[in-house]
């Protein structure tokens, strides 16, 4: 299944370290998925973050945000429970887990969204 979305708002909801619109910022998440229902789950997430600057308004009072980098980053695991209770933790059995990040680059590409993930 893929689905490309904005995950919490835009600009950017959460705070933390750097600055946005004045106001400290930092780009964060914590993906994971409800297990409740399956006995194994396997999961291989991408996702793009992106770089925004609004430049100050014109003499009309009007500013766009503009793309400035992306950032790719996965995550990435697998795990099978054998008891029914995902919380009996020597029941769980990982067989991978991982974050990474790929290559921060410049773009103009603006970010696109079909879909609207709130925050949890």
């Amino acid at each position: 299944m893929t689905k490309d979305g904005l995950d919490g708002g835009f600009p950017y909801p959460y705070g933390g370290t750097g600055y946005a619109n004045g106001v400290k910022n930092a780009m964060m998440d914590s993906p994971g998925i409800d297990c409740k229902q399956f006995t194994s789950v396997s999961v291989n997430d991408s996702f793009n973050d992106y770089l925004m600057y609004l430049p100050p308004n014109d003499s009309e009072g009007n500013s766009v945000w503009v793309p400035l980098k992306v950032q790719p980053w996965y995550w990435y695991a697998s795990a099978t429970e054998s008891t029914g209770d995902w919380a009996n933790t020597s029941a769980v059995k990982i067989t991978g887990i991982g974050p990474g990040t790929g290559t921060e680059s410049p773009t103009n590409d603006y970010p696109e969204w079909d879909n609207y993930y709130p925050p949890q």
